[in-house]
């Protein structure tokens, strides 16, 4: 069976974050999925110590087959991170053809 590879967007919101990746690891086959991680840089000041905060967090997620954390220089924003093809390609459907999309959002609701 192949276990698709999980894209996960994060940016600035630590309590969500950790709850959306408790829920991942919840299911059955995640110690059979590569996970992505992809942190957008903060935009602003402000928001600096939120995205240190979840950066910190992922350094001690365990549970997936493999994790990989992309930690982004710039702010490209969540809907141009994922529309970004090329980087969806680089790290994530390099030898895979489909990909499962998971987003942190506000009031702990997950989208996929």
């Amino acid at each position: 069976m192949s276990i698709a590879p999980v894209a996960f967007f994060a940016y600035n919101r630590p309590w969500h974050t950790q709850k959306s990746l408790e829920s991942l690891l919840s299911n059955d086959l995640s110690s059979l999925t590569e996970l992505f991680i992809f942190s957008d840089a903060p935009n602003n000041i402000e928001t600096q110590e939120a995205v240190f905060q979840v950066r910190k967090y992922f350094t001690a997620v365990k549970g997936f087959k493999n994790i990989n954390i992309i930690e982004r220089e710039k702010n490209f924003g969540l809907a141009n991170s994922i529309k970004d093809k090329k980087l969806q390609r680089k790290y994530v459907l390099s030898g895979n053809d489909k990909i499962d999309m998971l987003i942190a959002q506000r009031q702990g609701k997950i989208d996929s």
